[in-house]
């Protein structure tokens, strides 16, 4: 326009610089100069990404390229996924985010990352209260469950028990302490132990102990025999009535 060039674009650029003569003057021989226009250089605005802890939501990213072109972005590492622009995390660890601009034909190619850190998420323990029970009831399990969906684990801290997985096995009467734990792994954090209490009671018994026949005075000594539903020895004594016990003579 004029004097005055304006680029639209990359390649190489033939001005041609005329004089056609007037009424004293022949046309000129034309002059033809000639310059290239290389492609522009672009920059990306990414902003930098917020830390995240495993298990927060998708989240969408954003980044502009000076050229106006549109940015895509891609996952260069760590445990996400990424769907056009959002974000989904897949673990714990450093995502780094990878913004590119491809270029065109008047504009370079153009990359910027951006990093960003998934902490362990926490967890916590669903293990109700467990119900007393009598010494000699039968084993019996328990479940307990972590919002993680991690296994939970289970050991007698104290008392009359033993634990096998989640069948406990009573061994005695008193107050048995059972903890139910969960050791994380390399997407959450070990949850706080949690402590669930039971009493065992002594069991009741019986005793079988027949009837003893009618004596005379001067009959031999009577041996006594007696059991115990427990299983526990039987011991006698007179409670009353002319007799003596432990092998000494009526």
């Amino acid at each position: 326009n004029g004097n005055v060039v304006t680029l639209t674009g990359v390649g190489t650029v033939v001005v041609r610089a005329s004089q056609a003569g007037n009424a004293n003057y022949e046309a000129a021989s034309d002059v033809d100069r000639s310059f290239t226009v290389a492609k522009a250089d672009q920059t990306i605005s990414f902003a930098a990404l917020s830390n995240k802890v495993f298990g927060n939501a998708p989240f969408a990213i954003s980044a502009t390229a000076s050229s106006g072109l549109a940015v895509t972005f891609s996952i260069a590492s760590g445990p996400a996924t990424l769907a056009s622009d959002t974000v989904t995390l897949t673990g714990a660890g450093t995502v780094t985010v990878r913004a590119t601009q491809a270029g065109n034909a008047n504009f370079n190619s153009v990359t910027l990352d951006q990093s960003f850190t998934i902490a362990k998420a926490s967890q916590t323990i669903a293990f109700s209260q467990l119900a007393d029970k009598v010494f000699g009831d039968a084993p019996f399990s328990f479940a307990a469950t972590s919002d993680s969906s991690l296994a939970v684990a289970f050991t007698i801290v104290s008392g009359p028990a033993t634990i096998s997985g989640s069948t406990v096995t009573l061994t005695g009467a008193g107050t048995v302490l059972v903890r139910a734990s969960q050791s994380g792994n390399a997407n959450y954090d070990a949850a706080i132990d949690v402590d669930r209490s039971f009493t065992v009671t002594k069991a009741n018994q019986t005793i079988s102990f027949a009837a003893l026949p009618n004596k005379v005075f001067g009959s031999a000594p009577l041996d006594l025999s007696a059991t115990a539903s427990s299983g526990l020895a039987v011991t006698f004594s007179i409670a009353s009535g002319p007799a003596l016990l432990a092998g000494h003579p009526l």
